[in-house]
């Protein structure tokens, strides 16, 4: 499937009276099912045809989207794709579908985005067969306003893979370095080497699952993944 050329922004669908839509999903095997019911249902779709990223300057051509979310929680956040829901919250109507491990407490913490466009957030982990019909209904209600989360992914935690497996000590390292402290001033506030922070580190990355490949700003992703687990403290507080 390739990219569909921009849609002119409109509410209906002459032929149907269907919204225009927007389909951004991570996974192809999902996007084909998806996108199929939604022409049947009436829909006019622009499907992004990206594998694993949401597209980094995408701009809503009509008032309703749909993004689906990788299963991983790593490639959630890796690929940036809390931050695109983010944006689009605030630029069009919504439809989620997410696991909810990865999204249950940043969007509740946005909930209150500041104007009265609709979301609806569906559990990925709890869809039928028939979920793409259910993603098309969504479409209609999040069209009228409707602001839904699915019940389990309210009493959800965000869980970042691997930081339950941090010793003690690695969390205050984490801590640190997600502050923004250098190796070497980390090394002060623990009275250790530099070295020994060094190697702290590595085994934090090893079990977060960050890979040491060229272009992955593992340090970066360190503290994405910790203060996305903060968050769903302060959420569940």
């Amino acid at each position: 499937m390739t990219e569909m050329p921009a849609i002119t922004p409109t509410n209906e669908s002459p032929e149907s009276g269907h919204g225009a839509l927007d389909v951004v999903c991570a996974e192809p095997l999902l996007r084909a099912p998806l996108v199929d019911r939604l022409v049947r249902d009436g829909h006019i779709v622009r499907v992004h045809d990206g594998d694993g990223a949401p597209p980094p300057h995408w701009e809503p051509a009509s008032a309703a989207a749909v993004v689906v979310f990788p299963a991983s929680t790593i490639d959630a956040v890796r690929h940036g794709w809390l931050a695109f829901v983010k944006r689009m919250l605030d630029q069009a109507s919504l439809v989620l579908v997410a696991c909810a491990a990865n999204v249950s407490a940043p969007l509740l913490a946005g909930n209150g985005t500041g104007n009265d466009r609709g979301f609806i957030v569906l559990d990925r982990d709890s869809l039928t067969s028939d979920w793409p019909g259910l993603v098309s209904a969504s479409v209609h209600r999040a069209l009228d306003g409707v602001r839904e989360i699915a019940p389990t992914m309210r009493s959800a935690p965000f869980v970042a893979t691997g930081l339950d497996a941090l010793t003690p000590n690695e969390r205050t390292i984490l801590r640190l370095l997600s502050e923004g402290l250098s190796n070497a001033a980390i090394a002060q506030f623990q009275f250790v080497g530099e070295r020994t922070v060094e190697s702290h580190i590595r085994r934090i990355y090893a079990k977060l699952d960050l890979p040491d490949t060229p272009g992955v700003q593992r340090r970066v992703l360190a503290t994405r993944l910790y203060l996305g687990d903060q968050t769903a403290s302060l959420v569940a507080d």
